[in-house]
């Protein structure tokens, strides 16, 4: 039954792909942290909203858009909980086998794009599977450099600081294009679960709307910038601040 359910995606995929329609796929996000350990009320109120965000994945053969969900939330909710470990409005752009990625960021106000310097390793698929909403999902590997600003208390100078957090990604080959949650993209198959090794949530696939033709926005025209180009920003700023 899966093999015939298997082949009726592909034909279906390979026909949408054809009339360039789109899809939408539902997440949620899931926080790793148990709220019984916690004792500050705010904190407990943050990882209670986070379990109630969700974001959409728009997609067709050559785009995707993936955005925080709107709703209305309850007063008590804390919006934090949105970008909080990942979130942020991303497009991606498929050519051939190039994906380009632009992520919106706000900086005191002002919006700009953040174009992915695709500081992202190539993806290691293992053979390990499981199952994830009745389909068959392989296990990827990956890492990315990050840079944080830290501020040396012998010299008194701000420095950087570079780590590499390790991603975890379950992709399903039954449902073909390159896309998934957050920074979660790049393998031969949607992403149904993302997480960062010792992260503190969990993108998981909530539903499956499949030839939604829900509208997927365009780019935005906003100034460009590179992870690099906004690192040095936020970094300048900071030094201003200080001095």
């Amino acid at each position: 039954m899966k093999k015939y359910l298997s082949l009726f995606l592909l034909n279906f995929f390979i026909c949408c792909a054809q009339k360039n329609e789109t899809n939408t796929f539902v997440y949620k996000k899931i926080s790793t942290e148990k709220t019984e350990d916690i004792k500050i009320d705010r904190v407990k109120n943050l990882l209670s909203s986070i379990q109630q965000t969700q974001y959409t994945l728009v997609f067709n053969d050559t785009v995707s858009l993936f955005s925080s969900m709107e709703k209305v939330y309850k007063d008590s909710f804390d919006k934090g909980a949105i970008l909080y470990g990942g979130g942020n409005t991303r497009y991606l752009q498929k050519k051939d086998t190039l994906i380009r990625s632009y992520k919106e960021f706000d900086f005191i106000g002002e919006k700009f794009l953040i174009k992915d310097g695709k500081n992202i390793t190539d993806w290691k698929i293992t053979s390990e599977t499981k199952l994830i909403n009745n389909f068959n999902c392989y296990k990827a590997n990956s890492s990315v450099k990050r840079i944080t600003l830290e501020f040396d208390k012998k010299d008194g100078k701000i420095k950087d600081k570079v780590t590499t957090i390790g991603l975890e990604a379950w992709f399903c080959p039954d449902f073909p294009f390159s896309y998934g949650p957050d920074e979660f993209y790049g393998l031969p198959g949607i992403v149904f679960e993302g997480y960062e090794k010792n992260g503190k949530v969990i993108f998981a696939l909530e539903s499956i709307i499949l030839n939604s033709n829900e509208k997927i926005n365009k780019i935005p025209k906003l100034k460009v910038k590179t992870e690099d180009e906004i690192f040095k920003l936020l970094k300048d700023d900071l030094i201003k601040v200080r001095n």
